[in-house]
């Protein structure tokens, strides 16, 4: 829901939301079958990526704020020399 209330279509909330889950259900299902080792590196990544999931409001909050953001003003030097108030 703060996705949407950050402007984003409920399709692409969707999107997101599914795709979180499903690498969660992938390394768990990873996790079921995978050496020990991997294994505890696969359990590792399963909280790594919620904390992705939560962030992704806040991200997405700054990443609408950069998008939003004017760009820096330029100046060629054709435009400097046909102000008029630059002109001597």
């Amino acid at each position: 829901q703060q996705l949407v209330d950050r402007g984003w279509s409920h399709a692409r909330t969707t999107v997101v939301v599914t795709s979180f889950s499903a690498i969660c259900a992938a390394l768990g299902l990873f996790s079921l079958f995978a050496p020990l080792g991997l294994r505890l590196v696969a359990d590792a990544a399963i909280p790594l990526v919620l904390v992705g999931y939560l962030l992704t409001p806040r991200l997405a909050s700054r990443w609408a704020a950069a998008a939003a953001a004017p760009a820096p003003l330029r100046i060629s030097a054709d435009a400097e020399r046909r102000d008029p108030r630059t002109a001597t």
